[in-house]
């Protein structure tokens, strides 16, 4: 029997949950208020971000994870194979999005400062993520997976 831990069922299910209710919630309030270019510009790397994630989540069907793991080969298809991390690249353009927009929204100075803190830290996680999955990948499969890196971006 297939078991989730803690964090791999936070992730899988809550995770797109968390991220459809504030893209919804964005758009209900700025719909009953007033949409400016910011905020569209926001909503827009919100939505795309999200979309590519959901699109490389269900490409990589049981293979995701928290912590990477290189135990099931390579995946080389569909979006997988132009960019080697699309759910770190995508997650940050989502996380950016969210950032632009509250900080439209809240008009700040504090706290814009805390979200391109915020931004930044996030950005510089996912890389660092990257990079450590990275290493395991070359570890594990070797002249294989740098073919496949020459082969695609980030």
């Amino acid at each position: 029997m297939k078991t989730f831990n803690d964090w791999d069922w936070r992730i899988k299910i809550l995770g797109p949950i968390f991220y459809s209710l504030v893209i919804s919630g964005l758009f209900a309030y700025d719909f009953l208020s007033s949409m400016t270019l910011g905020k569209m510009i926001a909503l827009a790397l919100i939505i795309i971000g999200y979309s590519f994630m959901l699109v490389a989540r269900f490409q990589l069907k049981d293979r995701f994870s928290i912590e990477p793991r290189a135990e099931k080969g390579i995946i080389t298809n569909g979006i997988y194979s132009i960019l080697r991390h699309p759910i770190y690249l995508s997650s940050s353009v989502s996380a950016l999005g969210v950032c632009l927009y509250l900080s439209i929204w809240f008009n700040n100075i504090l706290l814009n400062v805390g979200l391109l803190l915020f931004a930044i830290a996030y950005i510089g996680t996912q890389l660092y993520r990257a990079k450590k999955e990275e290493a395991k990948m070359v570890e594990r499969y070797g002249k294989e997976y740098i073919e496949y890196k020459k082969k695609t971006v980030f």
